[in-house]
């Protein structure tokens, strides 16, 4: 699961840098270009509090050409992922927990300032408005590039399959039922932040990339995704 969101990750950072914080692609190049917007009402929302990402919906990666299947029912890796949500039902009402069901929020600023910690910068608006806006943009690059794949294998989500109710986040168990787990949009745009930061502050680079591990495995935490300690455990 990681694997395959890692890939996306890979391929939505590589798209941040082609686009440029403006959002041109590079063989524009000697064309005037205008300072890059900071201001969310200057793009269109998908829906409230979603920016338009750099990309046309009809030119989002193509996850499909990149994923092979999620685990057969029965399976020994599905035996594992089974295992793993167990485990991580096991820690309700932990610190653990607590920064998964934070990591679930994908509103701004809360949802990039799950970074701040790590880098040791403020991530907002006003402090730093041209990196904010280009996280704010790549999450939906990166979180719509998981949809074709995502709608052709269209898994069960594992506490949809559980019938449990097992989430760190309550408010989104219900509209989520009918939307496939696999890959994680959640994992993908958190791996492409770790990665685009990277880029920005390599000498964090260790510590912003566990991080990202953490964030993505995060997801709807505890509902199939491997848990444990490491950086996210200790982000305020």
């Amino acid at each position: 699961m990681v694997r395959s969101s890692v890939v996306l990750a890979g391929v939505m950072c590589l798209l941040a840098v082609v686009a440029g914080p403006g959002g041109a692609a590079a063989g524009d190049a000697g064309a005037a270009k205008a300072p890059p917007t900071t201001n969310p009402a200057d793009l269109k929302e998908l829906r409230p509090g979603i920016l338009a990402g750099y990309l046309p919906r009809e030119e989002a990666i193509d996850s499909l050409a990149l994923l092979g299947p999620p685990p057969d029912a029965g399976s020994a890796q599905q035996a594992r992922d089974e295992a793993a949500r167990l485990a991580a039902l096991k820690q309700r009402d932990t610190p653990r927990a607590r920064v998964a069901a934070r990591d679930a929020v994908y509103s701004f600023p809360r949802a990039v300032d799950a970074f701040s910690c790590t880098i040791g910068v403020e991530i907002n608006e006003k402090t730093t408005p041209h990196l904010n806006m280009l996280l704010r943009r790549t999450l939906t690059d990166a979180g719509l590039a998981t949809y074709k794949a995502k709608n052709n294998y269209n898994r069960q989500r594992p506490y949809v399959a559980a019938n449990d109710n097992g989430t760190c986040f309550a408010d989104h168990e219900e509209g989520l039922r009918k939307d496939g787990s696999y890959p994680s949009g959640h994992a993908a745009f958190g791996w492409a932040w770790a990665l685009i930061l990277t880029e920005a502050l390599p000498s964090e680079a260790n510590a912003i990339i566990q991080r990202g591990y953490d964030f993505g495995r995060c997801q709807r935490w505890p509902s199939g995704r491997r848990s444990g300690g490491g950086a996210a455990a200790r982000q305020p």
